[in-house]
C-alpha cells in the first residue's frame, strides 16, 4: 500500500493532516483516510490507536502513516485518541509493511504479527448519559419503572436501565453490561444507535486492561517503631544471637527501601525466615501489608546460576562477545552474527553477556526461542543475571499475563523480552539487540495462519530498521544459514570445545539390521538395554529420543536400509494403502513396490511403524525399576506441564525422560548421562530435500543433552542406515564434513541456497474441487510467469504428502526460481494459501 498518492488527488480542503488508518474491516486492505482534527495534531502518532467513524458508528483503528492529500474530498475526522501512548513502534509498523511486500500476504494480516490481534480489539465501547440530562428534574425524580415493564417501549427501557446503572456506579456504563440485562433484544444495537443520534446517550472507546484475576503477594514495611529503631536494644528481638543479628538486618534493609518490599525478598535478601517476620510484627517494627504485583510469567525450576564473576569466559566465548559488543556500538556489518558452537558450549553466556551490553548502552533485548518448552530454562537465565528487567511473551500465557509483558516492553520497564516469534508483536521502542536461539529450528515458521513466514529473515529485517544488532546462535545452522553467513557479509563465529571439565558425548551406532538378523525384533537394541540399564546403575537420567509424538512410517529394504526413491527429485517415494503403490509427492511420479530390493536384491521389505506411545510403553516394561517422565505436545497442552515437568525430572524425581523434539534442543539438564534415539534416521522417508539436514541437526542436538555435567555422557544412536552421512557427521561431531558435502547436494539440483523456493497450497472439503482449482491455479501461474519473464520452474500440481488432513484435501503447485515474490505480485490468489520459502512441502 502506498502512502503517497498521486498528483491528481483532491488535497483536503482546509490543509488539515491526513491519517492512515488501518481497521478490521474486510474491505481490500481496510486501510482509510481520516482527517487529524487539530485538537490532535500533536498527539496522534505513527501507531496510535484511534477512534474513527464509519457507516454512522465508531470503530476502531491504528494509524500506520500521514498524507498530505487523499482521493476523498470530504473527509470524516479521527474522533480521539483510545490510548495516548502508541500501541506499536514505527520500526514494528515499517516491519508490518515489509513483510506484506515479501510474503505477499494482506497488510492487516502482516500488522497482525507485529501488533497481537486481542490488543488491536482491546477498545470497550461505554455509554454515558450527560450530566445535563442525567441531572435533569423530571429524570432524576423518576421512579424508573419502565426499565421492568416489558410492555413499555424498548428505547425506554434501555435508557432508564442505563440511567439506573450510571447512578449506581457513577460512572460510565460498559456497552457490554447493557446488552448483557437485555439478551433476547435483537434490535439492541440499533436502539442505543438511535439514543447516541438523538444527543440522549454517548458512546466513547477505552483502552482496557484484559480482566484477569488481580494477583497479589505478602509485602512488608517498617511501622514509625521499626523506623526509629537503630539496634541499641537488639537483646529483646530474640534470645539468641543468630536470630537477633538477622532481624537487625531485616530491618535495615527494610529501612533502605522506597516502599514496601515483598516478604519473600526480604527473606531472602537477609538470610531470614517467616518467623523473622512473625517476631518482629508482634514487636511492632514492622507490619505485613497486601501488594499488586504484574502478572508476570514465573520459572518453577530449582537450579541455581553462577555469578558472571565466577564465570571464565573461554576464547572463544570472549571473541564472540567482543565480535557482538562491536555491532552494538555501531561497528560495520550487515546482516546478522551468525554462532556456530557446539552444544554446551556456553552461547546462552555468550547471549547474557551481549544482553547486559545492551542494557548498559540503554538498549532493549528480544531474545527468541523457537518452541514455548524452552522458555523455562532461558527465562530462568536471563531473570538470574537482570532481576526485575525480563518479561516473558508467548501464547501459553494467560491474556493478562501477555498484556502486561506487552505493556512492560512498550514502557521501557522490561529491558528484555524472552519469547517465541510471537514476541515480535511487543513494542521496544529503545531495540537494541535482537538473539535468535536456536536460529536452525523449523518452529520459527509460522504455518498456521498468512502471512506465511519464518522469523530469521524477519529478525534480520527488525534489526536493520531498528538499527539493531542480531545474533543467530546455534550447533546445527540451516545450510542456508551458514552459506548466506559466509558469503554475504555477516559475523561468522565458531565455537567448537565445551567449558571446563565437560566433553561432548561418545556416540555408538547400533545398526538394526544385525539386531534382526540376531532374532532382535524389539525397539530396543541390546545395546541399549544394556547402556540404559548401567546408567540406572549408576544412579544417573537417561533420555530416549522418538522423532515424532504419534505413529509413523516409511518403506525401506531391511536388509540394506536403503528407502526407495523417486528417479527424478531423488527423494524418498511413500506407499500408498489405497493404491498399494509407491509415490512422490513432489513431481507425482508412482511406481509398484518391488518384490526385491533393487540395491541389493533382498526382498526383506519393510515398513517401519513405530510411535512415542511404543516407547514409552515398552520402556516400562523393560525397565520396571526406572521412574519414568514422558515429554511431548500430547503431554505439555496445559498451562506449567512443561515448567513442572522439567522441574521434576531436574529434581531427580524420575530417572529417565521420553520425549519428541523438545527434549533434543536447547535444554541444560547436567544429570543426564545418556541419551538413546530409539531410530535415528526416522523422518527420513518423508518428502523433503532438507530431509539429511534434519537428521543431522536432530542427532547432533539430542546427541548434545547429555555430558553436561562433570561426568561424560554417551549418546546410542539405532539405525537401519549407519552409511548415512548426515548421521555419520552427527556421530563424528564434524560439522563442515556435513556441509560440504550436504551443499554439493543442493547445487547439483538447484535446490536452496541456490534458488529460492515457494508453493501455492490449495486446501478443499471435495478432492475433486482441490484438483481441479490446483489445475487452474497452476495455468494461470504459467502465464503469468511467461508473460513477465520470470525465471521459476513451476512443479506440479500434485496432491500434499498428507493429501488428506482434518476432512480436507490438499493439492499443491511448487515453484523453484529466483525473485519469485516479485515475478508474481499482484497475482490474485483468492482462496489459495502462497507460502514463501516453506520449510516443508508435506
Amino acid at each position: 500500500m502506498k502512502l503517497d498518492r498521486a498528483a491528481n488527488e483532491v488535497k483536503s480542503r482546509d490543509g488539515r493532516r491526513i491519517a492512515k488508518v488501518l481497521t478490521a474491516i474486510p474491505r481490500g486492505e481496510g486501510v482509510f483516510d481520516y482527517a487529524v482534527p487539530e485538537s490532535l495534531r500533536d498527539r496522534a502518532a505513527l501507531g496510535s490507536l484511534v477512534a474513527v467513524p464509519l457507516g454512522g458508528d465508531y470503530i476502531q483503528g491504528m494509524i500506520i502513516g500521514f498524507a498530505a492529500s487523499s482521493e476523498i474530498d470530504r473527509l470524516k475526522e479521527v474522533l480521539f485518541l483510545i490510548d495516548e501512548a502508541p500501541i506499536v513502534t514505527a520500526a514494528q509498523l515499517k516491519l508490518g509493511f515489509a513483510l506484506a511486500k515479501w510474503t505477499l500476504s494482506p497488510l492487516s494480516a502482516c500488522m497482525n504479527v507485529v501488533m497481537p490481534e486481542k490488543i488491536r480489539r482491546l477498545s470497550e465501547a461505554f455509554l454515558e448519559i450527560p450530566p445535563e440530562i442525567l441531572d435533569a428534574e423530571p429524570l432524576q425524580g423518576r421512579v424508573f419503572e419502565d426499565s421492568l415493564d416489558p410492555s413499555a417501549p424498548i428505547g425506554d427501557r434501555v435508557f432508564c436501565r442505563l440511567a439506573e446503572l450510571q447512578r449506581a456506579t457513577g460512572a460510565a456504563v460498559p456497552e457490554k453490561a447493557l446488552t448483557a440485562e437485555f439478551p433476547f433484544e435483537a434490535e439492541l444495537g440499533k436502539v442505543i444507535g438511535r439514543l447516541i443520534r438523538s444527543g440522549k446517550v454517548a458512546r466513547r472507546l477505552a483502552l482496557k486492561r484484559p480482566q484477569d484475576k488481580k494477583r497479589t503477594v505478602k509485602g512488608v514495611r517498617l511501622t514509625e517503631a521499626g523506623r526509629a529503631f537503630a539496634g541499641e536494644r537488639k537483646g529483646r528481638l530474640a534470645k539468641s544471637e543468630p536470630a537477633q543479628t538477622r532481624r537487625c538486618e531485616i530491618v535495615t534493609w527494610l529501612r533502605n527501601q522506597d516502599s514496601p518490599a515483598q516478604a519473600a525478598e526480604a527473606i531472602h535478601a537477609c538470610g531470614g525466615s517467616t518467623a523473622d517476620l512473625t517476631a518482629l510484627c508482634k514487636l511492632g517494627l514492622a507490619e505485613i501489608v497486601e501488594l499488586d504485583v504484574a502478572r508476570e510469567y514465573t520459572e518453577t525450576l530449582p537450579e541455581k546460576y553462577p555469578a558472571p564473576s565466577d564465570i571464565r569466559l573461554t576464547e572463544e566465548q570472549a571473541a564472540a562477545v567482543a565480535a557482538i559488543s562491536y555491532r552494538l556500538r555501531g561497528g560495520d556489518g550487515d546482516g546478522a552474527a551468525l554462532i556456530q558452537g557446539v552444544t554446551g558450549s556456553g552461547k546462552t553466556e555468550v547471549y547474557l553477556r551481549a544482553a547486559g551490553e545492551a542494557i548498559a548502552l540503554g538498549k532493549q533485548v528480544l531474545v527468541l526461542v523457537p518452541e514455548i518448552a524452552l522458555t523455562p530454562q532461558l527465562a530462568a537465565r536471563f531473570r538470574a543475571r537482570f532481576p526485575g528487567q525480563v518479561a516473558v511473551y508467548h501464547s501459553k500465557l494467560s491474556e493478562g499475563q501477555r498484556f502486561d509483558a506487552w505493556n512492560a516492553g512498550r514502557s521501557g520497564r522490561a529491558r528484555v523480552i524472552v519469547g517465541t516469534r510471537s514476541a515480535f508483536a511487543v513494542p521496544l521502542p529503545d531495540l537494541g539487540l535482537i538473539l535468535m536461539d536456536e536460529c536452525h529450528d523449523d518452529s520459527y515458521y509460522q504455518s498456521e495462519s498468512a502471512p506465511y513466514f519464518s522469523a530469521g529473515p524477519l529478525a534480520v529485517a527488525y534489526g536493520k530498521i531498528a538499527g539493531a544488532a542480531v545474533v543467530f546462535g546455534s550447533a546445527t545452522p540451516t545450510v542456508a544459514q551458514r552459506y548466506k553467513a559466509e558469503r554475504s557479509g555477516w559475523t561468522f563465529l565458531r565455537m567448537t570445545a565445551r567449558p571446563g571439565l565437560a566433553t561432548v558425548p561418545e556416540a555408538t551406532v547400533v545398526d538394526l539390521r544385525e539386531e534382526l538378523k540376531d532374532g532382535n525384533r524389539s525397539l530396543f537394541s541390546r545395546e541399549l538395554v544394556g547402556a540404559v540399564n548401567r546408567t540406572l546403575s549408576a544412579g544417573r537420567q537417561s533420555i530416549l529420543f522418538m522423532n515424532r509424538r504419534g505413529s509413523f512410517s516409511y518403506t525401506f529394504c531391511a536388509a540394506c536400509g536403503e528407502a526407495f526413491k523417486c528417479p527424478k527429485c531423488d527423494l524418498n517415494l511413500t506407499l500408498h494403502q489405497s493404491t498399494g503403490r509407491l509415490e512422490c509427492h513432489f513431481c507425482g511420479y508412482k511406481a509398484a513396490v518391488p518384490d526385491v530390493c533393487p540395491h541389493c536384491g533382498s526382498t526383506e521389505i519393510n515398513r517401519f511403524s513405530a510411535g512415542i506411545e511404543q516407547v514409552e510403553l515398552l520402556a516400562k516394561e523393560t525397565f520396571p525399576q526406572a521412574r519414568i517422565l514422558r515429554m511431548d505436545s500430547d503431554m505439555t497442552g496445559r498451562k506449567g506441564a512443561v515448567e513442572e515437568i522439567l522441574s521434576r525430572f531436574m529434581n531427580r524425581e524420575a530417572d529417565m525422560l521420553i520425549g519428541t523434539r523438545m527434549v533434543s534442543k536447547g535444554l541444560d539438564l547436567p544429570d543426564v548421562a545418556l541419551v538413546g534415539v530409539v531410530l535415528a534416521e526416522i523422518g527420513g522417508g518423508l518428502l523433503d530435500y532438507r530431509v539429511d539436514e534434519q537428521i543431522y541437526q536432530l542427532m547432533t542436538q539430542v546427541i548434545g543433552r547429555a555430558g553436561r555435567g562433570k561426568t561424560p555422557g554417551r549418546a546410542v544412536l539405532q539405525t537401519y542406515q549407519p552409511e548415512r552421512y548426515s548421521l555419520a557427521a552427527a556421530v563424528a561431531g564434524d560439522a563442515d564434513a556435513f556441509y560440504t558435502q550436504e551443499l554439493a547436494y543442493r547445487r547439483r539440483l538447484g535446490y536452496p541456497p541456490f534458488s529460492r523456493m515457494a508453493r501455492v497450497l490449495i486446501i478443499s472439503g471435495s478432492p475433486e474441487r482441490a484438483q481441479s482449482r490446483c489445475l487452474r491455479v497452476a495455468a494461470e501461474l504459467r502465464n503469468v510467469i511467461a508473460q513477465r519473464g520470470g525465471e521459476i520452474r513451476l512443479i506440479g500440481p500434485t496432491p500434499c504428502f498428507y493429501q488428506k488432513l482434518n476432512d480436507r484435501y490438499r493439492w499443491q503447485v511448487v515453484l523453484r526460481g529466483a525473485r519469485i515474490a516479485d515475478t508474481l505480485r499482484g497475482f490474485n490468489f483468492g482462496d489459495a494459501r502462497f507460502e514463501m520459502d516453506p520449510v516443508s512441502l508435506l
